[in-house]
């Protein structure tokens, strides 16, 4: 048994996905998207990491240079485990396997000691507060 991947009949219109499949390995065709927002006190991250746990999840965060580091890393299954013991083999396999990581930098400082993380179906939000020297005041004319 085999699986076939099956191509549209539009195939020409595909060149660019033939040429990623050539030219890029597994790890450079994951990413970790975000969404990034900001509201008057905080910065707000949103980063898509479906089937990863808790513990897969490093976050970094550096108040002087005002970046954060997302890293998330999955161990790969050991094949030969499940091959040897109940004479499994993998006939095809697409799931990713490794490390991948995001740098964001932020144009203000930020307050790392206040920030909050949540980890729900597959969504990590974190939200980073604004240093309070990055937030604006207004001044009144004497």
């Amino acid at each position: 048994m085999s699986l076939v991947r099956q191509r549209s009949p539009f195939k020409w219109m595909n060149l660019f996905d033939d040429m990623d499949d050539f030219f890029l390995s597994r790890e450079d065709r994951f990413s970790l998207p975000i969404d990034l927002m900001e509201d008057e006190n905080n910065y707000i991250i949103h980063a898509n990491i479906p089937g990863f746990n808790k513990d897969e999840i490093s976050i970094n965060v550096n108040k002087a240079e005002r970046y954060i580091d997302i890293k998330v890393e999955k161990k790969e299954e050991k094949s030969e485990e499940n091959s040897d013991e109940k004479g499994i083999k993998y006939l095809h396999r697409e799931r990713y396997f490794g490390a991948v990581s995001r740098r964001i930098r932020f144009g203000t400082p930020i307050d790392p000691d206040n920030a909050k993380t949540d980890l729900k179906e597959g969504i990590l939000t974190i939200t980073i507060p604004k240093s309070e020297e990055a937030k604006t005041v207004a001044l009144s004319i004497k």
